[in-house]
C-alpha cells in the first residue's frame, strides 16, 4: 500500500467511525495535518502516516502545531505501525488521540495481525528465545515487536 493509498484508507476509516467530511488539508501536506475531519461541529487535525517503523515524537508535535495553525479542536494521528512512548506522552498531554495497528486491525475484517516473534522485526533472522522475552517484556521501549540485537540498538536510537 502506498502512501496516498493509507491516506485514502483513512478517509474512508473516518467515514465509518462517523466524520461526516473528510477533506485534504489544502496545502499544508507536509506539515503535520494531511486531512480535516469534522464531526458533530468539531474539527479534527488528521496525520496519516504509513510507516516501516514506529512514529516518534515529532509527528505528534508537528501535528499539534498543524492543528492550531489551521485552528481545529481536535487532533488524530494514525499510522500502520505503532508509536514510541514519547510520541504516546506528549499525544496525551496535548490530548492528541492516536491511532495505531491494533486500533485500524478493530475495523478490518478478519484475525487479528500476528507478529511472528521468532524473527527480527527489521531483518527477519531468527532470534534467540531470550532475544524474545527480553523484546516482548519491555513493551513500551519495542511496541510488542522482536529485534535482534544489532536493531535493538538502533531502535533506541532511533526514537
Amino acid at each position: 500500500m502506498t502512501a496516498p493509498e493509507f491516506e485514502a484508507a483513512v478517509v474512508a476509516l473516518l467515514k465509518l467511525a462517523g466524520y461526516e467530511d473528510v477533506v485534504p488539508s489544502g496545502g499544508f501536506k507536509g506539515k503535520g495535518v494531511d486531512l480535516i475531519a469534522t464531526a458533530d461541529g468539531e474539527r479534527t487535525a488528521v496525520q496519516a502516516t504509513r510507516s516501516a517503523h514506529p512514529v516518534g515524537v515529532a509527528a505528534v508535535r508537528a501535528l499539534i502545531d498543524g492543528r492550531k495553525r489551521l485552528e481545529c479542536e481536535r487532533g488524530l494521528a494514525v499510522t500502520n505501525n505503532f508509536f514510541w512512548p514519547e510520541a504516546e506522552q506528549c499525544a496525551g498531554e496535548w490530548e492528541v488521540e492516536l491511532w495505531d495497528r491494533w486500533k485500524l486491525a478493530l475495523y478490518v475484517d478478519g484475525p487479528e495481525p500476528q507478529i511472528d516473534d521468532t524473527v527480527c522485526a527489521e531483518c527477519r533472522k531468527p532470534v534467540p528465545i531470550g532475544v524474545t522475552a527480553f523484546c516482548l517484556s519491555t513493551p513500551a521501549r519495542f511496541q510488542g515487536q522482536v529485534f535482534c540485537i544489532a536493531h535493538q540498538k538502533k531502535q533506541i536510537r532511533a526514537a
